[in-house]
């Protein structure tokens, strides 16, 4: 005895009556649970039986299709829960690496999806029979007695909710996590302080947390290694600046101004180095428009043969800025022109001492030739002048004395010869008096003196 086919116009819900007369009232429909009364083209299995097995079909198509995708939905359900399990099982010092847990992951997903695909090709070969044994029923031509059923997947059953153990687990693993995050993104922008108390953090979490443990070490290791770089930097910042704090001092301004642009390459915010560059800029300038003036002044001090004066403010300058090469040049030429005058004056004085020692001892040539070389040494000296005009007289007058000690011994040897022994006296002694000592004279004397006795 064949049944009835019939669908909710509410739901579309396949019902089957298990006789062929038509029900009558209201049906009620078990799947949406709305009443409706049944139509009058409901499909008998005598009028309608290629109908109702098309219909079958699609409904067991429907079915399969609709049982395929709750298996998904359950089977990704299942893998979440057992996610979330592991992760709860799954405690901070046997953690594995990303690329383990990755792999891991990876294999537990392929893993998933063959099973989902076996789950998928029972339940196309279970359709597969279910068709088949409904086509062999038809063609029995009776139907077995059913009674009216709507045919309804099973439900997954709702995950069940998680304990406070778990949840307060899950908030404690996102801690934990949520600071070993900040503390690797603080490590690569290299803020290992920020680093350091992320890691520290987590590790007073989970204490025995080799990850976390590890990142303390790496973050304290880069803090020592920053702190030995900048306490290297600072020492190198500190002999640059006594270097040109010491340079400034001594007034080497170019060598004070190198030295604090060092010391600031190297230490950029010092306020010393600073005020060291900013000082030796501005007495370097000072210091160079008064070196040029009194670099002038020596100038027209040396031009004029004033060279003590004009080696004396060379070295002025040079004590404002030892590294002027306009004042190193003029003290050189000042001193060598001071030197060549000193040793002029030197001989000047020798020839003098010469000459007057000559005059004295009545080397009136000598004495003359003395004091020539002395004038020619200070040109238009007095007391040279006065001593060449003096042994130039007393040469003059030895020449005429001579001349006349000559007249008087001549004739006195003629007075000899003409035997006049008075004459003769007369000549000698003057004679004697024009070259006192002279053998020539005396001689002639004595023979006078012999003659008149």
């Amino acid at each position: 005895m064949s049944g009835i086919t019939i669908n909710c116009p509410h739901c579309d819900a396949l019902l089957r009556t298990s006789g062929p007369p038509m029900p009558k009232g209201m049906l009620r429909c078990p799947q949406c649970s709305q009443h409706f009364l049944p139509s009058e083209q409901a499909e008998t299995p005598a009028t309608a039986q290629p109908a109702r097995s098309a219909t079958m079909k699609a409904g067991l198509l429907a079915f399969g299709l609709l049982a395929s995708a709750v298996l998904l939905v359950a089977s990704g359900i299942a893998l979440s829960v057992a996610r979330q399990s592991e992760k709860r099982e799954t405690r901070p010092a046997d953690r594995p690496s990303n690329d383990d847990r990755i792999a891991e992951l990876q294999k537990k997903l392929d893993e998933q999806r063959a099973e989902l695909q076996r789950e998928r090709s029972r339940h196309e070969t279970a359709i597969r029979d279910l068709e088949s044994r409904l086509r062999s029923q038809s063609e029995r031509k009776a139907d077995p007695p059913l009674s009216v059923q709507f045919v309804v997947p099973p439900a997954a059953p709702p995950p069940s909710a998680p304990s406070p153990d778990e949840a307060a687990n899950k908030r404690l693993r996102g801690d934990y996590e949520a600071r070993m995050d900040a503390a690797r993104a603080s490590m690569v922008m290299e803020r290992y302080a920020d680093a350091l108390a992320q890691y520290q953090s987590a590790l007073r979490l989970y204490p025995n947390d080799v990850a976390a443990a590890r990142g303390v070490r790496d973050a304290e290791d880069r803090l020592q290694t920053v702190q030995d770089r900048s306490n290297r930097r600072a020492s190198a910042a500190a002999a640059l600046i006594d270097k040109a704090r010491s340079a400034l001092k001594s007034k080497h301004y170019d060598e004070a101004l190198a030295a604090a642009n060092e010391a600031l390459s190297v230490a950029p915010g010092d306020t010393e180095a600073k005020q060291i560059q900013r000082d030796a800029a501005t007495a370097r300038r000072n210091a160079k428009a008064a070196v040029a003036d009194i670099v002038s002044q020596a100038d027209v001090a040396r031009a004029s043969g004033r060279y003590e004066e004009a080696s004396s403010l060379y070295s002025q300058a040079l004590q404002m800025s030892p590294a002027d090469t306009a004042a190193l040049q003029g003290k050189q030429l000042a001193d060598q022109a001071a030197l060549g005058i000193q040793a002029g004056l030197t001989a000047y004085y020798r020839y003098m001492a010469v000459g007057t020692l000559a005059m004295q001892n009545l080397q009136f040539v000598d004495a003359a030739a003395a004091f020539t070389e002395a004038l020619r040494l200070v040109p238009g000296d007095l007391a040279a002048a006065r001593g060449l005009r003096d042994a130039q007289v007393a040469v003059n007058g030895v020449v005429a004395g001579q001349a006349n000690f000559y007249r008087q011994l001549q004739a006195g040897y003629a007075a000899l010869q003409s035997q006049n022994p008075a004459a003769a006296s007369t000549a000698f002694q003057a004679a004697l008096r024009l070259s006192p000592n002279n053998p020539l004279a005396s001689v002639g004397l004595q023979q006078a003196q012999m003659m008149k006795k």
